[in-house]
């Protein structure tokens, strides 16, 4: 066989390889290509009928509903929104932000200081270490500098904490520090009147924020909070849900505290009625009671935060804020904060 003739037929043959693997590739792609339907769609009866499909949407806001371990939403394409079979499953997540508060000591002069704990620890239980975390309050109440670490008498749950300063926010009555080795950071909270102070304790990283009611003098320790409003304590009425959270506080062995996330008695009482930016000027209004209300203003971009403002506004008044947004910031995020 000549020379030529045997690389036409090797040609040939590769080819013909080249052209069964590709018949073989298209083959599974087909078999592995998945449809999506739209809610539209579907309740046109356009969907399949007697098989599973997949619906391509988005989850309305605020329709996530979780009862246990299940798991209730809509899904909309902005034009039919269709409620969605129950999902179940079994959440395996470790994520915790707290913040709980304990009486200074045991004599009357230290029922007026409560020390108050946040700590932060990710999915894995593992604690967050050097996430700034702000102690705000509604302006009752005086933060106390602590200049060595703080350490809780009378229980075994919290280890000595190393208070690492960190810059505070724009705003009024407020200190930040960084989590130590442990997730953990603390501040003390002097108040000499017998009057409740709502403590809130805003992770900066994150945006996140959880709020205790302390009743002075403290003689007790309040709920460890793992939700994103206040345990109120003045309200016997009130019945509060508690659950165990399991925290890794850095005493060798994790532990459970019992924890409150719901409390009818705190609600966000204000609502942005009127949000414009012109240039480093915004223009705002916060409809709701008479009196102030605390605006949280994030800096995001390319959908990172990168700093959050928080700023004291009057209510039902348009308001000017004149801000130093920094360089390379594409949109504000804002939001209210309990008060």
């Amino acid at each position: 066989m000549k020379p030529r003739t045997k690389r036409l037929i090797a040609i040939l043959g590769g080819l013909a390889a080249l052209g069964a693997a590709t018949a073989l590739v298209l083959s599974a792609f087909q078999e592995n290509l998945v449809f999506f339907f739209t809610p539209t769609q579907v309740a046109a009866n356009e969907a399949p009928k007697g098989r599973l499909f997949r619906i391509g949407g988005m989850v309305e806001r605020c329709s996530l509903k979780r009862d246990g371990v299940e798991v209730r939403f809509v899904v909309t394409d902005t034009a039919a929104p269709l409620v969605s079979n129950t999902v179940a499953k079994s959440v395996s997540s470790l994520f915790v932000k707290l913040i709980q508060c304990f009486p200074k000591g045991p004599s009357a002069f230290d029922h007026q200081v409560a020390v108050c704990v946040a700590h932060a620890q990710d999915i894995t239980g593992h604690a967050i270490t050097g996430e700034r975390v702000c102690f705000v309050s509604g302006g009752e109440g005086l933060f106390l500098p602590a200049i060595s670490p703080i350490v809780i008498p009378g229980q075994t749950t919290w280890p000595a904490i190393s208070i690492l300063p960190a810059p505070p926010i724009s705003g009024p009555n407020n200190v930040c520090a960084f989590t130590d080795i442990n997730g953990n950071t603390a501040v003390e909270v002097a108040e000499s009147d017998a009057v409740t102070v709502n403590v809130m304790a805003f992770f900066v990283d994150e945006g996140l924020s959880r709020s205790v009611h302390v009743t002075f003098p403290i003689t007790a320790p309040t709920a460890a909070v793992s939700g994103p409003v206040a345990a109120s304590t003045t309200n016997p009425s009130v019945t509060n849900p508690t659950h165990p959270v399991v925290v890794n506080t850095g005493t060798g062995t994790t532990t459970t505290v019992p924890s409150s996330n719901v409390d009818r008695t705190v609600k966000i009482r204000h609502r942005i009625t009127l949000a414009r930016l012109n240039g480093k000027v915004l223009k705002v209004k916060l409809t709701g009671p008479k009196g102030n209300a605390n605006l949280a203003i994030g800096y995001l971009s390319h959908a990172k935060k990168v700093g959050t403002l928080i700023r004291v506004v009057p209510a039902n008044k348009v308001v000017k804020l004149k801000l130093n947004v920094p360089k390379g910031i594409q949109k504000l995020r804002l939001s209210v904060m309990p008060s």
